[in-house]
This record gives C-alpha cells, sequence and structure tokens, in this order.
C-alpha cells in the first residue's frame, strides 16, 4: 500500500544524516512512497526493483543510483541527475527525460517505449545495449561514444538529434529521423526495414551489410558514408549527396538516385539493376564489377568514370556526358542501348562488335 506525504510512516524526505537517509531508502524499497519526490538526494543509493511509476522526480540527485529492475513508468525525471546510475531492466514507459543528466548511465535492457527524451546538450557514454526504444522521442539532443547495439528502433523518432562516435550495432526498426545527424555512428548488420532518415546528415557513418531495403535517405548528407555490402534495395535517395560513399558489392536494385552527387562513389561489385539515376553526377565513381541492367542515367555526369569490362544492356545513356573514361577502362554497350546526343569522341572508339549496335570504348 501506497503512503502519501504526511500520512504515518513516511520518513522524513531530506537527508539530514546517514540514519534519516537509510531509513527514507528503507521506505522506498518498501514501496512507501510520496508522489512527489522532487530534490531528493539519492545518489548512490540501491533502489533495485523500487516503485517509481507516476512519480516527480523533478531535480532529484540520482548519480550512481542503482535502478536495476526499477519501476519509472510515466516517471518525470526532468532535470535530475542520473550520471552514472545503472537501470538494467527498469521500465521507463512513457517517462519524461527533459534536461536530464545521463552521462555514463547504463539501461541495457531498459523498456523506453515512449518515453520522451529532449534537451540534453550532450550525452556521453550512455549504454542503451538491447534497450527496447519503441515510440520513443528523442530530440534537441546530442549523444557521443554511446552504445545501442541491438536495441529495438522500430517507430523511434529523432529530431534535431547528433549522434557521434557511437554504435547500433544490429539495431532493428525503423527509424524516423529529421534535420539530424549521425556522424561515424557504427550500424554495421542492422536492419531498419523501412527507416526514415531524409535531410539527415550521415558522413562518414558505417552502415555495413546491414538490411535497409526501401530506405527513405532522401537528400540526406552521407558523403564518405559506408554501406557496403548493403541491400538498398528500392531505396529514395533523391538528390542525396553521396561523395566519396562506398557502395561496393551493395545492392541497390530498383533504388531512386535521381540528381545524386556521387563524386568518386565506389560502386564496385554492386547491383544496380534498373536504378534511376537521371540528372546524376557521377564523375570519377568507381564502376568495376558492377551490374548496370536497365540504369537510366540521361542527363547524368560520368567524367572520368572507372568502369572494368561491364556490358551495358537497356541503359538510357541519352545526353549522358561519359568521355572521357577514367585511364584503363572498358565499358561494353550492348544492342539495348538509348545513345541518343550523347558526346562520345568516336575517334577513340574501337569498331562495332558482334550483332546490333553494340561496341566497346577503350581508354
Amino acid at each position: 500500500m501506497e503512503i502519501e506525504p504526511g500520512e504515518a510512516g513516511v520518513k522524513p524526505l531530506t537527508r539530514h544524516g546517514p540514519w534519516r537517509w537509510s531509513r527514507q531508502i528503507e521506505n522506498f524499497r518498501a514501496g512507501r512512497i510520496p508522489k512527489r519526490c522532487s530534490t531528493l538526494d539519492l545518489h548512490a543509493a540501491d533502489l533495485s526493483g523500487a516503485n517509481l511509476g507516476e512519480r516527480d522526480l523533478m531535480g532529484a540527485r540520482l548519480e550512481g543510483a542503482m535502478l536495476d529492475l526499477a519501476n519509472l513508468e510515466h516517471a518525470i525525471v526532468d532535470k535530475a541527475d542520473l550520471s552514472g546510475a545503472s537501470l538494467v531492466g527498469a521500465s521507463l514507459f512513457g517517462a519524461f527525460l527533459e534536461e536530464t543528466n545521463l552521462d555514463d548511465a547504463c539501461f541495457d535492457g531498459a523498456d523506453l517505449r515512449m518515453a520522451i527524451i529532449t534537451r540534453i546538450r550532450g550525452v556521453i557514454r550512455v549504454s542503451m545495449r538491447g534497450a527496447n526504444l519503441s515510440g520513443a522521442s528523442m530530440s534537441s539532443l546530442s549523444m557521443e561514444d554511446c552504445d545501442l547495439s541491438n536495441a529495438n528502433v522500430n517507430g523511434l523518432s529523432l529530431r534535431h538529434v547528433n549522434i557521434e562516435h557511437s554504435r547500433m550495432l544490429h539495431a532493428c526498426g525503423e527509424i524516423i529521423a529529421k534535420d539530424s545527424s549521425f556522424y561515424e555512428v557504427d550500424f554495421d548488420d542492422a536492419d531498419f526495414g523501412m527507416k526514415k532518415v531524409y535531410g539527415s546528415n550521415l558522413r562518414g557513418s558505417s552502415f555495413t551489410c546491414c538490411s535497409m531495403r526501401r530506405v527513405n535517405l532522401k537528400q540526406v548528407d552521407a558523403a564518405g558514408a559506408s554501406f557496403r555490402g548493403s541491400d538498398l534495395q528500392g531505396a529514395n535517395m533523391w538528390k542525396a549527396n553521396l561523395s566519396e560513399a562506398n557502395f561496393s558489392d551493395a545492392c541497390l536494385i530498383e533504388a531512386d538516385m535521381h540528381g545524386i552527387s556521387a563524386w568518386c562513389a565506389n560502386f564496385e561489385g554492386a547491383d544496380l539493376t534498373r536504378v534511376k539515376a537521371e540528372s546524376s553526377l557521377l564523375g570519377g565513381a568507381k564502376l568495376k564489377g558492377a551490374t548496370l541492367k536497365g540504369v537510366l542515367l540521361k542527363n547524368s555526369r560520368l567524367v572520368q568514370a572507372e568502369f572494368g569490362d561491364e556490358e551495358v544492356r537497356g541503359v538510357d545513356l541519352q545526353d549522358v556526358f561519359i568521355w572521357p573514361l577514367a585511364e584503363g577502362s572498358t565499358l561494353s554497350l550492348g544492342p539495348e542501348i538509348s545513345f541518343i546526343g550523347t558526346p562520345v569522341d568516336t575517334r577513340r572508339a574501337c569498331s562495332p562488335f558482334g550483332t546490333g549496335r553494340a561496341f566497346i570504348l577503350r581508354v
């Protein structure tokens, strides 16, 4: 039975010596907790399994506290100090954490569904391994050197969030990110399904071997990012900045890459079947070993692009600037080519071979 403030049995909530403080902790652990617990000094307290659901913990000192398996559902933890606290397996469903100090806190396996985490200038070394962040909302905060590996991020909303030098290995779910930044974040082996990260900054991030089918990367800045071996089938990368990005061995079948800027990007061994890349900048791109069947490259620029012995069939090369190719490149153009208006130096082109209009350009 919970006892409200002023009722018999509730000990003082201020810290006036070790005896009263220990009695206060005993009250908490026994479930005798007032509705309003703000400004409490509970640092380094052992509150494992305590029921703090729907409590007002605004401004409470909980640094270094043990809150494993504690119930903080719908609790107000605004402006509290949770630095170094352990909340392993704790339930923070629908909790409010505004301007809360989370540095070095551990939320491994915690339930953060529908939680609101906002207006935190710096979140450093927070661990949320295996945490459930479904439907949670993070806004106006920055995270550095944090670990969200194996987390469930389905429906996680990120707005004006900056994440740097962090890990989201094997994370899964649909992230909705807008105007957010992911710099040098490791997403290796993550499964994001239909993740939406439009308009975000992904510069230098690693998405190696990720499952990102139909992902929305519209207008993102992913310069220098790595998507090596990832499944991006049907992805929307309309007008994205992909300069020097690594797509080697990636699956980009039927991806929308209209208007992308991919200077010196690496597509070696990638499957670009039926990719829509009209009006794109692909100068210096590495395309050796890439599958280019049915690619739409109308009005694009491939100056100094590197090709191996690729045979291009069904490719729309109307008004494409493709010459000169990079030194040592060979491009076989199949009989289904649309090659109208393309400026090619025919003096350096070999004679037609085989059937149809197939021929080879060599440098």
